[in-house]
């Protein structure tokens, strides 16, 4: 009897403490959903000062015919409002080109309009499903780290091509490209998941090896990214991608270029 009941006292505090535990977490949880909340509407009263205040700009701009200001002024809050309003993880191909179209306007401020961007997407296309924030780094460390500073235009181009169940959406310059030890170093480190174990300094590395990292975690580790360079003449960094849309019903009928 005496061990029964030693039994029973012990599944009881174990019970309590389970209990216990329960309670913990959701006062935990409860916490950090307010400091959520209220960091978001704290977000949310600064993205309306910054709008207000690229507005006004954008106004003064416009009343001293500083048109290329103005624009630009309009594209910076486009991407601002793109960067901070976060409905989800996922959005179609055209709210990421559309941002990234923005994000070249920019730049082509500080470079003097050098820097071309060609889009090579059908309509279907457009509404591939795609995670947000994936192309702006891969753009820009193009421009960073691809751009011979003796070029007169530097040239993007994006494409799509369909791959059975997958996509694949090519992002290639006509830089300086990369030595086939660099691209190999890089690709190694994309493979990594160790984010302390990535090569310090490798150009170009940490913003792809996160766009590889969030697209694997994603949609699984057969997607992601990988690079291939011609020396002297071009680099395509290719986003693998699972064929989903985010608008169901279209007329997908995957036209694109021959992209071999």
């Amino acid at each position: 009897m005496g061990g029964e009941k030693w039994l029973s006292w012990h599944y009881i505090r174990s019970l309590l403490s389970r209990i216990n535990a329960l309670i913990a977490e959701a006062v935990h949880k409860q916490a950090a959903a307010q400091e959520a909340e209220l960091l978001a509407l704290k977000h949310q009263i600064d993205s309306h000062f910054l709008y207000n205040t690229l507005e006004n700009l954008k106004m003064m701009a416009e009343i001293e015919r500083q048109y290329p200001l103005s624009d630009a002024l309009t594209s910076l809050g486009s991407m601002m409002r793109y960067n901070l309003q976060w409905s989800g993880s996922c959005v179609a191909l055209r709210d990421e080109i559309r941002h990234i179209q923005h994000y070249v306007a920019i730049m082509n401020i500080r470079h003097d309009n050098q820097i071309g961007l060609e889009i090579h997407l059908s309509p279907a296309f457009m509404e591939l499903e795609m995670l947000k924030m994936s192309l702006q780094p891969v753009v820009e460390n193009a421009i960073k780290h691809g751009w011979n500073a003796l070029q007169s235009l530097f040239s993007i181009t994006i494409e799509a091509c369909p791959k059975q169940d997958i996509i694949e959406l090519r992002i290639q310059d006509n830089g300086v490209g990369i030595s086939e030890e660099r691209r190999n170093t890089i690709m190694a480190g994309l493979a990594r998941t160790d984010m302390d174990s990535h090569e310090p300094g490798m150009n170009g590395g940490i913003g792809l090896y996160n766009v590889h990292r969030r697209l694997s975690m994603q949609y699984g580790e057969e997607y992601g990214i990988r690079l291939d360079s011609i020396p002297g003449h071009s680099t395509i960094v290719t986003l693998i991608l699972p064929r989903r849309y985010m608008m169901r019903g279209a007329d997908h009928d995957d036209q694109a270029v021959d992209c071999g």
